[in-house]
């Protein structure tokens, strides 16, 4: 379909925005909603005020393709877990905005901060891209760079950034300590 703009209330299955060799976009305006028990971008998906809540894992990027969330005017993303799929995945924000990972579907994300991807205790953000770059990333849970870089932002928390064999992570700006480093 190419790009797509949605307004309203949407709860779904699973979301599927583009795939293998055909990349799409999707933009959720100011006010809606997509409940998505699981989500897989390979394009882009950009909120302007909006909110997209997965229950389970959101995929960016994979098969040759880039993934890209993009969450500005005090968008909500709510996820069980996120995967970036390709070294050109990214996930951006503004001071507004929030990218909570890893709490409960039913609304009880409790970590979110604007401005800030949070990855609570239990959660996990993984792969290879860039996270927030110039902007705050609270690590409580787990952050592994796998198959490739993964490129952070500022990293406070008690969590753990782990690096797999043969993946890379830059820390692109100031690290709080009480975060465990994890060689594997």
């Amino acid at each position: 379909l190419g790009q797509v703009a949605l307004g309203g209330l949407y709860a779904i299955g699973g979301l599927r925005v583009g795939e293998a060799g055909s990349t799409g976009l999707l933009a959720l305006a100011t006010g809606s909603t997509i409940d998505a028990a699981s989500a897989a971008i390979a394009g882009g998906i950009q909120l302007g005020g909006g909110t997209l809540a997965v229950g389970g894992g959101l995929i960016l990027g994979g098969q040759a393709a880039n993934g890209v969330l993009a969450a500005v005017s005090g968008s909500v993303v709510t996820a069980g877990s996120v995967m970036l799929a390709s070294g050109a995945s990214a996930i951006t924000l503004d001071g507004a905005s929030s990218v909570e990972i890893g709490g409960n579907r039913d609304g009880t994300f409790t970590n979110a901060v604007a401005g800030a991807v949070s990855i609570d205790a239990g959660g996990m953000l993984s792969g290879q891209g860039s996270v927030n770059l110039g902007g705050s990333v609270v690590d409580d849970g787990t952050i592994a760079a796998l198959g490739g870089t993964l490129t952070l932002g500022n990293v406070s928390g008690t969590g753990t950034l782990a690096i797999e064999s043969g993946a890379g992570l830059t820390l692109g700006g100031t690290v709080a300590g009480g975060l465990t480093i994890d060689f594997t």
